[in-house]
């Protein structure tokens, strides 16, 4: 005798389980709309005793269906703290170029706002925006790490990209600088090179690094019996007297910097670079004589289009309780400043 099979619960049931509408268990399901707290319970609570599971071949047939609703009239903001006559720096306008191209590509549009040129109340920028067809907003890099910039943080669908962005947290994408700076050692040590220096502009960079740089780098030194107090400095303020106390100081064989123009910085103060390996965290086309890693710059704005449609797609806003991260992966380039050692 052939069994029967088990009926499969649907949101009809919960309904009729509950006293309520379908629809009231379909909202409270996917955690849009308004219902009250206490039927909210009672559907989650029919719906786990009956063991409902949502068909995923719907919910992807209906996901398509709200995202074409949405981007009838959706925006996306791109949040940056510069003045609107500044120039952005290039690595910005590479971040931006690639979330424009990404959000055509996924059918929104974008606009840059420029959040150091309004003194807005929170409520009333949401309004505008909102107005204006933001859904979401991409939070750029901040130009001062030690400021919080004011917005509308609860109304929309947002990510920011590195960690410059201390509160609140959100969901971010960023170059996997852990892995970046191991590479740039594993290229330096392969070539021969013992006596490392690390050259950084800032600490700002460590910020938005979240601190991984010189995490990897002061291991390194733990292993190679080099004192990081010496081997890495902050060299944002030198003039060419400072750099050159400092190599009389710690002789290096070889030398990471922040930028591929540190280069030039180093030949320019005297040092020896025709005997010294140089290699770059941060590779651009105008230094091509370099050796280093090409940051995923367009990547990076990429990927932040993706985790603000995806909550716009699931109908999410504000602050994640559970903030997601996507860690990009840089592309070594090779140049002529990182050869063999002599």
């Amino acid at each position: 005798m052939k069994k029967p099979q088990s009926h499969t619960p649907t949101l009809e049931d919960i309904a009729q389980a509950v006293g309520v509408s379908k629809m009231t268990v379909s909202r409270v399901l996917r955690g849009t709309g308004r219902s009250s707290e206490e039927t909210a319970k009672k559907v989650k609570a029919a719906a786990e005793k009956l063991g409902y599971r949502p068909n995923p071949m719907i919910q992807t047939l209906m996901a398509g269906v709200r995202k074409k609703r949405v981007e009838q009239n959706a925006n996306i903001a791109w949040v940056v703290t510069y003045k609107v006559n500044e120039t952005l720096p290039d690595s910005l306008q590479e971040i931006e170029a690639g979330s424009r191209k990404r959000a055509q590509e996924m059918g929104y549009e974008m606009s840059r706002y420029h959040l150091d040129a309004s003194h807005t109340e929170p409520e009333v920028l949401s309004r505008i925006l909102k107005s204006r067809g933001v859904r979401g907003a991409i939070i750029c890099p901040i130009r001062n790490t030690n400021l919080q910039p004011s917005f509308p943080w609860d109304d929309f669908a947002m990510a920011t990209i590195g960690r410059s962005l201390s509160r609140p947290t959100l969901h971010y994408t960023m170059s996997h600088h852990y892995h970046i700076i191991q590479k740039v050692l594993d290229e330096v040590i392969a070539r021969g090179y013992r006596k490392i220096g690390l050259l950084i502009g800032s600490t700002e960079w460590e910020t938005r690094a979240d601190h991984a740089t010189i995490m990897v780098f002061q291991h390194h030194c733990s292993q190679a019996g080099l004192d990081p107090r010496v081997a890495y400095q902050t060299c944002g303020t030198w003039n060419a007297q400072d750099y050159s106390a400092w190599y009389q100081a710690f002789q290096p064989d070889a030398i990471i910097g922040d930028y591929g123009h540190r280069y030039h910085t180093l030949i320019e103060a005297g040092l020896p670079m025709d005997q010294i390996g140089y290699a770059t965290l941060s590779w651009k086309a105008e230094d091509l004589q370099c050796s280093g890693v090409k940051q995923p710059f367009n990547d990076l704005g990429a990927s932040a289009v993706d985790l603000v449609v995806a909550q716009i797609h699931r109908n999410e806003r504000g602050i994640p309780q559970a903030p997601k991260a996507i860690l990009m992966e840089g592309e070594w380039v090779e140049g002529s400043t990182l050869g063999p050692k002599p």
